[in-house]
């Protein structure tokens, strides 16, 4: 892809990754994302849509790049829960339900609670023994923390929730714990089917890992000939190897929204600096991502943070920005676009004077 190459010879050209959601799989939708300078689509395997949903999406998403003649020009990316998996929430009787601070939940190994206050499903076995009294747990981003109360069994336990907030269906829950994927093999079937141009892999933390995880793709004749690996880094091991297999890709995530929970939070920024650097001395294209410009979905004036933070981020040599859910689940995602390419544009400027 040319906006690739073009990423690491241009300063201040980052391109952009949209993730495809409910706002934006319809024609209407990829248009608008196509008219706003997006060039990679990006398809979250993780949500449990079903494989002949994802098809159907990609199918409407291929028709409208090469509607708008940008065949060769627009990536279609799957990001896979593989070799690493997130543990989910699974199905409530509503999307997200409200907890109070100081409320206590029971959270049990399940796909689905018709009671919320019976118990939060999670679709993991045997998750109390990730936990102990007095662990903190997070929900998604860290938008919710709980502290462990007590083991009820071997697939429940009882926490109380630490602030307001709520706790949405297949949301992540991080217990500090990350599950390796089992061979999935519906899943690769499918990504073979698919001839994505890009695939990222999740929670990559050493050259074996990864090395293994080429190995299974390639029985399933997915290799580095036929489509581009981007890694996701999303621990601490992964931050700390990156040098290990930096050259084996051809593309890094700094996936903040894990990497904020799985390590020190307060080490967010350094790890980004890490990895930055890491990418611009290997001439590898690094990408940003989680929490870009999400405010900008509700505010016309975005969080100064969020604007100051891009804004380094692109002066910094970042190559890549992608967009979760600023595209995937608020309202009004024309705006985070819009609000992206003029700070981009304001960064080109301020370099050529």
């Amino acid at each position: 892809m040319e906006f690739l190459k073009k990423s690491l010879t241009q300063e201040c050209e980052p391109f952009i990754i949209a993730t495809v959601g409910m706002p934006c799989c319809e024609p209407d939708g990829i248009d608008l994302l196509l008219r706003n300078g997006v060039n990679v689509l990006r398809y979250n395997i993780a949500a449990d849509l079903g494989y002949l949903e994802h098809s159907r999406r990609i199918k409407l998403a291929r028709g409208e790049i090469s509607k708008a003649g940008k065949a060769g020009n627009v990536a279609i990316m799957l990001d896979l829960p593989f070799p690493g998996r997130k543990i989910r929430i699974g199905m409530l009787p509503e999307r997200k339900h409200t907890v109070k601070k100081g409320e206590i939940v029971t959270f049990k190994t399940g796909k689905e609670s018709i009671n919320f206050h019976d118990f939060i499903p999670v679709n993991y076995p045997n998750i109390a023994r990730f936990v102990e009294p007095g662990k903190d747990i997070s929900i998604g981003d860290g938008e919710l923390a709980l502290k462990v109360k007590q083991q009820l069994s071997d697939e429940s336990f009882s926490a109380v929730a630490l602030n307001d907030g709520f706790i949405p269906c297949q949301k992540s829950v991080n217990f500090g714990h990350i599950v390796e994927a089992e061979i999935d093999e519906e899943m690769l079937a499918f990504v073979a089917e698919t001839r994505p141009d890009w695939i990222a892999l999740s929670f990559i933390n050493d050259v074996q890992q990864l090395t293994k995880s080429f190995e299974i793709m390639s029985r399933y004749g997915i290799t580095r000939l036929n489509t581009s690996f981007v890694i996701k880094i999303e621990t601490q091991q992964g931050v700390d190897n990156i040098h290990q297999f930096i050259k084996l890709v051809d593309a890094v995530i700094i996936a903040r929204g894990d990497l904020a929970v799985s390590a020190d939070y307060f080490r967010l920024g350094i790890n980004q600096k890490l990895l930055t650097d890491a990418c611009k001395r290997a001439k590898m294209p690094v990408i940003l991502s989680t929490q870009i410009l999400e405010s900008s979905c509700e505010w016309h004036v975005p969080a100064r943070a969020e604007i100051s933070g891009l804004t380094y981020a692109i002066l910094d040599g970042i190559n890549g920005i992608m967009l979760a859910k600023e595209t995937s689940s608020l309202n009004n995602i024309s705006r985070p676009l819009i609000v992206m390419n003029e700070i981009i544009n304001e960064c080109k400027k301020f370099k050529l004077q």
